[in-house]
C-alpha cells in the first residue's frame, strides 16, 4: 500500500540537489571512498553534529518525484521526530512510527496498514541517514559548487556517487547552508532514471506533543485496518 518513494525518504530524513558539475568531471580520479573531498567531509560532519544535538525536531519540505517519461507528482510534507519515533504527513498519507510499529494511513481511503518496525536504516526517516553517507565506503563525494542564496548565505553543493555498479542510486546531491549548518535541498537520482527532489528544507528544534506519535484508531470512525504485523 505504501509507496517505496516514501520509504526512501527522506528525509527524511532529507540530503540534497544534483550538481551541474559532477564528480566525473573533476580532475581527480575518484575510485574509492578514500578519494573523497576532505573539505566536504568537514562540512558534512559539522551539519550532522548540529542535527544530532537536536533531541526533537520538525522538518518541513517540498517534495517532487518524476519518472523517466516525464510523469510525476509534487507535494509538501512535514516530519516530526523524537528519538526512535516519528510522524510524517505527505499529501494524503500519514505515517507514524510509535516505537513499536509503523502505521501507514491513507486519508482518502480511510485505511491504515500496521507493520513491524523496519530495521533497515535506509528506510528510516532521519536526515542523519543521508548525511552519514560520508562514512559509507560505498560512496565517493566532493564539493562541486558554491553560491550565495537570496538571503546572502553561502551554500555549498556536495555530490555523492556510488563506487559500485549496482547501487540503487545513480547520484545524490546535497546543498548545505554554511551559515546555519543546515541542509537546504536534496536530489536523489535513482538507477531506474526516476528522481526525487526535496526542497526548501526547514529544520528546527521543537517541543512536540506525545500524541503526535500515537495513531489513535478512535479518531477514525469506519476505518479499514490491514494488520501485517508478524507477532
Amino acid at each position: 500500500m505504501i509507496s517505496a518513494i516514501i520509504k526512501k525518504f527522506l528525509f527524511i530524513n532529507i540530503v540534497f540537489l544534483l550538481a551541474v558539475n559532477t564528480i566525473n568531471a573533476q580532475e581527480n580520479k575518484f575510485l574509492s571512498s578514500g578519494d573523497s573531498d576532505p573539505e566536504a567531509t568537514k562540512l558534512l560532519k559539522n551539519v550532522l553534529d548540529e542535527i544530532e544535538a537536536i533531541k526533537m525536531y520538525e522538518l518541513k519540505f517540498g517534495f517532487s518525484f518524476s519518472n523517466p517519461d516525464g510523469t510525476g507528482t509534487e507535494q509538501n510534507g512535514t516530519i516530526r521526530s523524537s528519538e526512535n519515533k516519528y510522524r510524517l504527513e505527505l499529501g494524503d498519507q500519514l505515517i507514524i512510527q510509535d516505537g513499536n510499529y509503523v502505521w501507514y494511513y491513507l486519508k482518502d481511503r480511510n485505511e491504515v496498514q500496521i507493520n513491524d518496525l523496519d530495521e533497515n536504516p535506509a528506510n528510516s526517516l532521519s536526515p542523519n541517514y543521508f548525511l552519514n553517507f560520508y562514512q559509507n565506503e560505498e560512496y565517493v563525494y566532493a564539493i562541486t559548487n558554491e553560491y550565495t542564496n537570496k538571503q546572502g548565505h553561502k551554500i555549498v553543493r556536495i555530490d555523492f556517487k556510488p563506487i559500485g555498479k549496482f547501487s540503487e542510486y545513480k547520484k545524490i546531491g546535497i546543498d548545505l547552508n554554511i551559515n546555519s549548518n543546515r541542509p537546504v535541498s536534496l536530489l536523489i537520482l535513482n538507477s531506474d532514471g526516476s528522481r526525487m527532489r526535496f526542497t526548501d528544507l526547514n529544520l528546527k528544534s521543537i517541543v512536540s506533543d506525545k500524541q503526535d506519535f500515537i495513531f489513535d484508531l478512535s479518531k477514525y470512525p469506519g476505518i479499514r485496518i490491514e494488520d501485517l504485523r508478524l507477532d
